[in-house]
């Protein structure tokens, strides 16, 4: 029974549950999260030798979450808001927890790797299927000509909507590092599972309809083109993304995929308040609008910040002078997270978020690991438009995939 169900491998089941429920129920992906905590520190009071990689290099520190999660500490300090900053830190909690899995000397590194992945896979795997078949069963039944299946009502929050609460940024950002994952590390499966998995990705990324995984997916497959193949494959394969580009451009013109990607696009990226973006009929607030509003807050308190769980509150102060009425009834946030560790954290804040981000991708590059290097620049564009590091799909992914890394590069270096 031991060989079964030892912490060693109770460890690695409860890693595979953890990560599986990423795509598919945050909630529970909580709950095997904290399990995996709780069976860490059992671990460690066994008696079983601490690895002291952290106290011998403590430079490493620099790779692990806990320095995102420093700035919630510190800001809670000065908050005004100290309500507001306990909710942000439990929510945030994982960051410091996880990284308790970096003590432990009796996992392995490989399998760590490998039961993460498995999980991944398998999760993101029944998160595809499920969707396209409820999507193609609603297109069927609506009876409407083929084009239409691109339009609004079966792309981007109406395409995951089975899922509850879920977002296609999120989602997109486990789809990508899957797909890295599946053909980047040793995990076997036949190469016909692989591709078939790979089309599957790709049909299921065009109906998230996320223009920042369109473009971090196409980003990541023109630099693992030029760093695996040969000067001139890599050409080929550049010449292939382009021509496969501008047909997917020509066959969506009419659609709202198209018409999200590009007048959506122009329209974020400028200062709208209350004007209507792809559809004439809503009227809504730019991204933009909304990152000038953060960028004004920080100029008042650029040092350190207004303090933690203060960001929302301030901006809804803001979109309610500037009349932002879309903006204030849904109370938005900075949809940036370098602008909102700055609202909350200042200067000083911001500068654990970028160590964090440069550290590991210094540290990919100097070992050359691509997993690791995809991980960081899926979260480092995302954050240029998202709150990705304080939303609970995103705390677990970083939390859980930002440790499994670092032990797999801390003992190999």
């Amino acid at each position: 029974m031991r060989k079964y169900f030892s912490l060693e491998k109770t460890t690695y089941y409860c890693l595979f549950l953890a990560v599986i429920f990423l795509p598919l129920k945050t909630s529970f992906s909580n709950l095997w999260v904290i399990i995996l905590i709780c069976i860490s520190v059992g671990s460690l009071l066994t008696g079983k030798r601490i690895n002291r990689v952290l106290i011998q290099r403590p430079i490493l520190f620099l790779g692990s979450t806990v320095v995102l999660f420093l700035p919630f500490i510190i800001g809670t300090l000065y908050s005004p808001y100290l309500d507001k900053a306990m909710l942000q830190i439990g929510k945030c909690i994982f960051y410091l927890l996880l990284p308790i899995l970096l003590l432990r000397t009796d996992i392995s590194k490989i399998k760590t790797l490998e039961w993460a992945t498995k999980g991944l896979v398998f999760g993101s795997g029944i998160s595809m299927l499920y969707l396209l078949s409820i999507n193609t069963y609603r297109f069927i039944y609506a009876n409407l000509p083929l084009l239409k299946l691109l339009s609004y009502d079966y792309v981007g929050m109406k395409f995951i909507e089975p899922l509850g609460s879920m977002h296609p940024i999120y989602l997109g950002s486990y789809f990508l590092l899957m797909l890295t994952l599946l053909w980047r590390t040793t995990y076997n499966l036949k190469k016909g599972v692989k591709i078939g998995l790979t089309m599957l990705v790709a049909l299921s990324l065009l109906f998230l309809n996320s223009r920042v995984i369109f473009f971090i997916g196409i980003l990541l497959l023109i630099f693992s083109a030029f760093k695996y193949l040969s000067v001139q494959k890599s050409m080929i394969a550049l010449g292939i993304i382009l021509l496969f580009t501008l047909f997917g451009s020509f066959f969506l013109k009419n659609t709202y995929v198209y018409n999200k990607l590009v007048n959506g696009t122009r329209w974020e990226l400028n200062d709208n308040v209350a004007s209507t973006n792809t559809s004439s009929n809503i009227t809504a607030d730019s991204r933009m609008s909304r990152w000038l509003v953060s960028i004004n807050l920080i100029e008042q308190r650029p040092i350190f910040g207004y303090g933690c769980g203060s960001a929302r509150l301030l901006l809804n102060q803001e979109y309610k002078v500037r009349a932002m009425r879309t903006s204030l009834s849904n109370k938005y946030d900075s949809h940036n997270q370098y602008l909102g560790y700055s609202i909350e954290f200042g200067l000083f804040g911001l500068s654990f978020l970028l160590i964090y981000i440069g550290f590991n991708l210094y540290l990919s590059f100097r070992i050359d690991d691509f997993q690791l290097t995809a991980f960081i620049i899926i979260i480092a564009i995302i954050c240029l438009f998202e709150n990705y590091l304080i939303r609970n799909m995103g705390i677990n992914f970083v939390a859980l995939f930002g440790t499994i890394f670092l032990i797999n590069n801390n003992k190999n270096d």
